[in-house]
């Protein structure tokens, strides 16, 4: 399982970028060239072994380096430009407690060959197919000891150890010949090597063997053919001639093609359209949820694309299957479906600034998740709303975005500026941690009553806002800021626009009499205001109030306080 990558001046990512990923899903989020493509080619070379090529250093920077926590290990990848050429190694630090534990599990008697196996590919001991387990046993204790002469801790030499990866971008989901190769035949065509064929003999055996014998005879015939005689009269010193074979068992270049057939005619879903492929590629990538290997590590790079509302759903139960199964998931997404389905605790947002990417990542307390969605805040606007208006009651919070919308011609939704009542909070230190960790502290506006409650105060001086970022209206209260004319236009207009009527107490004069008396004697307007609607056929209260003010007021009508509000929120 991967737990975290550490990276230096891979491009974007540079100064120690970190990013852990969760046992079962990391959601990876954020905006154009913010450093996701970045982050999904290191793990391809993490995991593929893509080539790091000379423009993926940072800017004057002459070395990689690439920390990935793999398990219980954790690897180093080191890339330097020398001679306008990248060298690459692999290097594990083990510490002599943790040689020692090695040792003791080789040495146990009855040691399992898996478990041999693993311990050799973890400290670099190469083995075949059929390699006895004495002679492994006997390998790795050589390899165990000669390391435990060393530092302590020792690095040496190593390799990732081979894991089922799967890397699937939007361009896989969309061409489902290349989805098939990648789901299906990787690892097959890696594994292909080690299929048994006559006597436990394995096909890479035979193959080696085969190069071996031919280097053999090439050898000989050089050096009894008078070749090496002739070349001995340019080198005097000369004794032999070796040839030798290094074999790399790579990946066979299989080429895949599917094709679907009615009655042996073949449907060219080539033809079809975008969305289409990508379904039928669930229903594969579904498939592979219940195949009953084990696959460590999927990477879906944004295979939301081109996927409707419908689709997208599908795919998150797609998801769910592979979270029961125990598979890791890292899936990089712009889709607000896939990113409000997660625990904000699951998703990183990585952030460009100055073409150097950081990370933002919500803490783990176990009630930060409840404490968000109690209050109606989802993952997009938690990741990237571009302005946080907190507000204590319900009368702003249904006024503000009706009378945004008026003045501005757009909703709070499409200008990703979330207005949350905060009434009710228990954790606000909790909250408050919550915000700071993934929001700008400059983007957090309040508005408050001059009475704030106790719990609104420690919320502000828990987030640390200035001055200039709390707005107070009101001489007791939200509703008592407004001009009797403009409460009284509101909420005529507000009755009779729905087919009611107005009470008879319903009047200017009396309004500004009841609103003055409140502030001067230090009354709740709006609860008093209630008495001159009786006889109404609409009920008046303090929602409903600031659902009108919000339809009728202009930004003549407004309160300074509130036109100074709206300002900040452009």
């Amino acid at each position: 399982m991967l737990k975290s990558i550490k990276v230096s001046n891979f491009r974007c990512l540079q100064n120690n970028f970190t990013v852990s990923f969760e046992p079962d899903m990391t959601v990876i989020v954020g905006e154009n060239d913010a450093g996701k493509t970045s982050l999904v080619d290191v793990l391809k070379v993490i995991f593929r072994g893509k080539k790091v090529e000379s423009s993926d250093f940072y800017y004057g920077a002459t070395e990689i380096i690439i920390i990935a926590e793999i398990d219980e290990n954790v690897f180093t990848l080191k890339h330097s430009i020398e001679n306008n050429t990248v060298i690459s190694k692999t290097y594990l630090s083990l510490s002599h407690s943790k040689l020692n534990d090695f040792k003791l599990l080789v040495e146990r008697p009855g040691s399992e060959e898996i478990i041999l196996k693993s311990v050799a590919d973890t400290i670099g001991v190469s083995y075949r197919s059929n390699s006895s387990i004495a002679t492994l046993k006997t390998n790795l204790i050589v390899k165990l000891e000669t390391l435990l002469t060393g530092d302590d801790p020792v690095e040496f030499d190593s390799k990732i150890p081979a894991t089922k990866t799967y890397f699937l971008d939007g361009k896989d989901f969309e061409d489902i010949s290349s989805f098939v190769n990648e789901l299906f035949f990787k690892e097959k065509r890696k594994n292909i090597w080690t299929e048994v064929i006559n006597d436990n003999i394995t096909i890479e055996d035979v193959v080696r063997g085969k190069l071996t014998t031919y280097a053999s005879e090439i050898t000989d015939n050089i050096n009894n053919e008078g070749i090496k005689d002739k070349i001995k009269q340019f080198m005097p010193a000369l004794t032999e001639i070796a040839v030798s074979s290094d074999f790399d068992a790579r990946d066979l270049n299989i080429n895949v093609q599917v094709k679907m057939l009615e009655n042996d005619k073949e449907i060219f879903f080539s033809k079809k359209g975008d969305g289409t492929k990508r379904r039928i590629t669930m229903a594969l990538l579904d498939y592979h949820t219940t195949d009953e290997e084990i696959t460590p590590l999927y990477v879906l790079d944004e295979p939301d694309t081109h996927l409707h509302v419908k689709a997208q759903l599908e795919l998150l139960d797609t998801i769910k299957g592979f979270i029961s199964h125990n598979k890791q998931v890292i899936i990089t997404t712009h889709s607000p479906f896939l990113i409000n389905y997660s625990k904000p605790q699951k998703i990183r947002l990585l952030i460009n600034k100055n073409n150097s990417t950081f990370v933002k990542s919500i803490g783990s307390d176990s009630d930060i998740d409840t404490l968000l969605r109690n209050i109606g805040i989802e993952n997009i606007y938690l990741f990237f709303a571009k302005k946080i208006i907190l507000v204590e009651g319900e009368t702003e919070e249904r006024f503000i975005p009706i009378i945004y919308e008026r003045s501005f011609g757009m909703n709070l939704h499409s200008s990703l500026i979330k207005v949350m009542n905060v009434k009710g909070i228990k954790n606000v230190p909790g909250f408050a941690r919550a915000l700071l960790e993934l929001i700008t502290k400059d983007n957090i506006i309040t508005l408050i009553d001059n009475d704030a409650d106790e719990t609104t105060q420690h919320l502000i001086n828990e987030l640390g806002l200035d001055p200039t970022q709390k707005f107070v209206v009101g001489t007791k209260e939200f509703e008592d800021s407004f001009d009797s004319d403009v409460i009284y236009a509101s909420w005529n207009v507000y009755v009779k626009s729905r087919g009611g009527r107005i009470g008879e107490k319903w009047n200017p004069e009396g309004l500004k009499i009841l609103k003055d008396d409140c502030i001067a004697n230090g009354k709740k307007f709006s609860k008093i205001l209630r008495e001159l609607n009786s006889g109404g056929s609409k009920k008046l209260d303090k929602v409903t109030l600031g659902i009108a003010l919000g339809e009728f007021c202009l930004e003549e009508h407004l309160p300074q306080r509130l036109k100074e509000l709206f300002s900040a929120m452009k």
